[in-house]
């Protein structure tokens, strides 16, 4: 098991909470590498045997993460000396997470699920067989083929085994999801690949089809939904991301189940080619809706030095209690260094509200601020009764 850790908070137990200056507490300051050790001199501010790993997408705490497994440990550095009598509290926010990849709420294969990042078969031997892999079958019938690899997998730290596809259409990696399709759900497709030994860069391919069956089950007449090609590699022997989205799933495949194919397909008449494949992960279409950068999910859109501001102030921001002159937001509570939204349950009651533009049927479907989004990121305001937050991943 691994762990992310992106943003470390410290401060004393005074009626003031006055926090204690940390540095580079959610690891922004570095070089811009990613998967490089927490003690390269470039990443100041922190020591210990983890990794620093850059993430996808900033939910309001920073796109870089700390990565450590649960053997390891790293530690923040901090000036402060300690003071007799004084009590300290801690607050980070982390993960857990079975590789590099994040996997989303609403994936059907990916990491651990479906054994999407291939190492449910946990075996010191490099290469091993469909046999040996679990969830996963050859289409093409040879289950004693060899499937997947440790050798050339992700750099450190995922060092995980990944499958090994051929152009060849002798490894055809197929996977019975158990999922029943709706007719018009859109599905994601992101996984982490590179050429091999005979991979032509210039004409092979990688390729993922979205298939059911007559009778959902894997001999059954196989109809194929979409297929997406991997476009050719961009450098040779390096790992490089892929996703896109499929076209909305068609009348014809509403109430079957879901199967899926992985396949390496060959552009150029010669069939010797490899390829790897590590991190596959196949889930449900999730538009993000409002978030940083995104419908002012991050209340940074106001750049007024002024500490307390109204809903007037607050762009795209309504609030459906006690009007537009409530207070919504402030700088001295600060949840990641930015402007944080207080939610007062008082007299001037705070429901804050978003049209997020998003059409559901007919109708534009506004979001309002609840539980499940700011429940992860709540902190209280010096005894003052306030409670302060952060729009995180999930919520829209």
């Amino acid at each position: 098991m691994k762990f992310h850790l992106s943003i470390f908070f410290l401060s004393t137990l005074w009626t003031a909470s006055a926090p204690i200056a940390l540095q580079n507490p959610g690891v922004e300051l570095n070089s811009g590498a990613d998967n490089i050790p927490i003690s390269d001199p470039s990443l100041m501010g922190w020591e210990g045997d983890a990794y620093l790993s850059e993430g996808d997408t900033d939910y309001g705490n920073g796109r870089w993460k700390i990565l450590f497994g649960d053997s390891g440990a790293t530690r923040q550095l901090s000036a402060h000396k300690i003071e007799t009598g004084a009590a300290y509290s801690i607050r980070f926010d982390a993960s857990l997470s079975p590789d590099t990849s994040v996997i989303p709420p609403n994936a059907i294969i990916g990491g651990a699920l479906l054994n999407g990042d291939f190492n449910a078969d946990n075996s010191d031997t490099d290469l091993r067989s469909f046999n040996d892999t679990p969830n996963w079958f050859n289409l093409s019938g040879n289950q004693n083929t060899i499937a997947t690899t440790l050798n050339g997998s992700l750099p450190a730290p995922d060092n995980s085994r990944n499958a090994t596809l051929t152009d060849d259409g002798n490894r055809l990696f197929a996977i019975e999801t158990g999922y029943t399709l709706t007719a018009d759900q859109k599905l994601e497709l992101s996984y982490q690949w590179r050429d091999g030994e005979n991979w032509s860069e210039a004409d092979d391919e990688i390729q993922v089809t979205l298939f059911t069956t007559s009778d959902d089950t894997p001999s059954g007449t196989r109809s194929n939904i979409q297929s997406v090609l991997s476009g050719t590699s961009s450098t040779d022997a390096a790992f490089e991301s892929f996703k896109t989205t499929f076209a909305p799933i068609p009348a014809s495949a509403d109430g079957k189940k879901l199967f899926v194919l992985l396949e390496g397909i060959d552009g150029n008449d010669s069939p010797d080619g490899q390829a790897e494949v590590d991190d596959f992960v196949l889930s449900l279409f999730n538009p993000l809706l409002i978030g940083p950068g995104l419908r002012n999910g991050d209340f940074t859109e106001d750049t007024s030095l002024a500490d307390s501001r109204t809903f007037q102030e607050t762009p795209y921001w309504t609030n459906l209690g006690a009007g537009q002159g409530a207070q919504a937001t402030r700088t001295n509570l600060r949840y990641n260094g930015t402007r944080t939204t207080v939610l007062n349950q008082t007299a001037t009651q705070t429901v804050f509200a978003n049209d997020s533009g998003h059409i559901v049927g007919d109708e534009g479907v506004p979001a309002v601020v609840g539980d499940n989004c700011l429940r992860s990121g709540l902190v209280e305001d010096g005894g003052a009764g306030d409670v302060v937050g952060k729009i995180g991943a999930g919520c829209l």
